[in-house]
């Protein structure tokens, strides 16, 4: 019964290189990574036991899809911001992305990102922090890492970690994005990204590839 389910499904996958997805259309709310591997963008669900409903785009009745079919979900960027305010006295403007899921390869092993950005009258920082829900040790440990891997094969290492020491579950790091980095995630989008903190590494397939192009041209605009 599980693959006549996936197989009535033909018309309403997305396929994507490596499972990625790359400007979705804005009816879409999030993308579902099956077991099998294979991609589904839905505009609505519903969760439920042993199965959730999703709505696509070219079915008026929702999918049913029990939840051992499913790898991961993740919902799409909005890019929207969390701050976004400026100084009166020091003229600072601080722009902070709200966080979101960027990739990962199931509920337990995903990474998030935030995106952020200060301003002031002759400089711009840019910053990124990261969050992983499987547990790698400490955040601000001096010999993280961040290994960014473009899909044109080059690779950008980002260190040292700038957050506080942090041993909390699930701490954040976080990384000025700056100089030739800076210029190459502007322009570039992700296929992986190694994530190191004090105790292991884990590594990443991206989902969004383009999400740091766009969360830089957000925050510029």
């Amino acid at each position: 019964m599980k693959y006549f389910i996936i197989a009535l499904l033909t018309f309403v996958l997305v396929k994507a290189s490596d499972g990625q997805i790359t400007n979705p259309d804005p009816a879409y709310e999030g993308v579902i990574i099956l077991e099998s591997g294979d991609t589904i963008l839905f505009t609505k669900y519903e969760s439920g036991s042993p199965k959730s409903k999703y709505w696509t785009k070219d079915n008026t009745k929702p999918i049913k899809i029990s939840f051992l079919e499913v790898r991961n979900i993740f919902f799409i960027p909005t890019y929207s911001f969390s701050k976004d305010t400026i100084d009166e006295f020091t003229g600072k403007w601080k722009r902070y992305l709200y966080g979101f899921p960027v990739g990962g390869e199931s509920y337990a092993s995903t990474l998030y990102a935030y995106p952020g950005k200060i301003s002031s009258e002759n400089k711009s920082t840019y910053f990124i922090h990261f969050k992983s829900t499987n547990d790698l040790g400490c955040s601000g440990g001096s010999g993280n890492y961040v290994i960014i891997k473009l899909m044109n094969g080059d690779v950008v290492k980002l260190n040292p970690d700038k957050a506080k020491i942090s041993c909390k579950k699930n701490p954040i790091s976080t990384y000025y994005l700056k100089g030739e980095n800076l210029s190459k995630l502007r322009t570039n989008q992700i296929k992986a990204i190694r994530f190191k903190q004090t105790e292991k590494f884990s590594d990443f397939d991206i989902i969004f590839p383009d999400f740091l192009i766009k969360s830089i041209e957000v925050m510029d605009n």
